[in-house]
């Protein structure tokens, strides 16, 4: 019962009958016999016909528990059997009943097997009617035609069963693939999520928590070594600078995973506030995709951060350039005399890892290094 009701919900007219077939076969062959056994006639004739389609229902029955090579042959055997029989017995002696057999056969036949065996059982039980009709002289016209197209019929109506039962497998089948192509989309999805924020991490509370603990550090040396108080209260003003900054960044990089970002110019114009430098937008400025936008936002703040860490109070110039086919960004600054040679950033780390990260997901490109006595960061994003 279990089985027709996963059928039924999946939508197959015919389930009730894939569930209770064998009981429905049982019944039709109880009738008949019931029938023949009861009629006048040649009683011996019908005997003999109960028992050859008993044998064959009962092969019938086991061919699906034997191995797939025996149990394809033993079912068309069964088939073929029983449809002959039918058919014979139906226009021999006018046992009319007998003919459910026949019918039971060919619906089947149209359903389990391929065509060459449809078309062999249907030829099997014309042949049986046609041989039967003729020991039978007193036949008419419309049985020797009739019970031919009936059995057609059924055939038909099996092959159109089949048809439909294997295109209820194909579209399950590919409503499971469907289901499992979502799953792995979604899977890829939250792996993108957690590596999106893992850079949001790493941008807004690293550079935050590095330069305060260098703070803190600076002040306990102040005040352990060298009882230096002003120095001390000078470094953790810096500290708590530095702490006001993470905080404002942390609810931006929350706002940004929540919502989208703002416009680039005005996320470039807050990334600036209270911080020196200057900031130019050439072009008439046009939307971007959100990573997109975000890219440049996020390499603007690596790279003043940097600024802020290494160039000794010289202030950085932002210049945004929108063109019809990219968009440019650019922080430069001058270098302390005392970096002329090397500039910090060079030694790498995950800031510039990070930088290089984000604009590769989006096909952009980087450049970042020392240029005469500037150190210039510039990203480009094709539009």
């Amino acid at each position: 019962m279990s089985g027709w009701w996963n059928r039924s919900s999946a939508g197959e007219p015919l389930a009730l009958l894939s569930a209770w077939q064998w009981w429905l076969r049982a019944a039709v062959f109880v009738i008949v016999a019931v029938v023949v056994l009861t009629a006048r006639g040649d009683r011996w004739t019908g005997i003999a016909e109960l028992a050859i389609a008993s044998a064959a229902l009962i092969v019938w029955w086991a061919s699906d528990r034997l191995p797939a090579r025996w149990g394809g042959r033993s079912l068309f055997a069964c088939l073929v059997g029983l449809t002959a029989v039918g058919g014979f017995a139906a226009t021999s002696h006018h046992d009319t009943s007998v003919l459910a057999l026949a019918i039971v056969a060919m619906l089947a036949a149209g359903v389990d097997l391929p065509l060459t065996g449809v078309l062999v059982a249907f030829l099997a039980g014309v042949l049986a009617i046609e041989i039967g009709a003729v020991s039978y002289t007193d036949t008419d016209l419309g049985t020797v035609l009739g019970y031919p197209a009936l059995l057609a019929g059924l055939a038909l109506v099996g092959r159109y069963r089949r048809a439909y039962r294997v295109q209820t497998e194909q579209a399950q089948a590919l409503l499971a693939e469907t289901r499992r192509a979502q799953s792995e989309a979604e899977h890829a999805a939250a792996l993108d999520e957690r590596s999106r924020i893992a850079r949001e991490i790493h941008d807004v509370l690293a550079h935050s928590l590095g330069a305060l603990g260098i703070q803190l550090q600076a002040a306990e040396a102040m005040l352990s070594e060298r009882q230096d108080i002003d120095r001390a209260l000078h470094s953790l003003a810096s500290a708590r600078r530095l702490v006001e900054e993470g905080l404002t960044e942390t609810r931006r990089a929350v706002r940004a995973l929540r919502h989208d970002t703002p416009p680039l110019p005005d996320a470039l114009t807050t990334l600036l506030h209270d911080r020196p430098g200057t900031l130019s937008v050439s072009g008439e400025p046009y939307p971007l995709g959100p990573a997109a936008g975000l890219a440049l936002l996020r390499v603007a703040q690596e790279a003043l951060t940097n600024v802020t860490k290494h160039a000794n109070g010289n202030p950085p110039t932002v210049a945004l350039v929108y063109t019809d086919v990219a968009v440019e960004l650019r922080v430069e600054n001058a270098l302390p005399s005392s970096m002329a040679a090397e500039h910090p950033h060079t030694a790498g780390g995950y800031g510039l890892a990070g930088m290089h990260e984000r604009l590769r997901l989006i096909d952009g490109e980087l450049q970042a290094g020392r240029v005469g006595s500037r150190w210039i960061v510039q990203a480009r994003v094709t539009r």
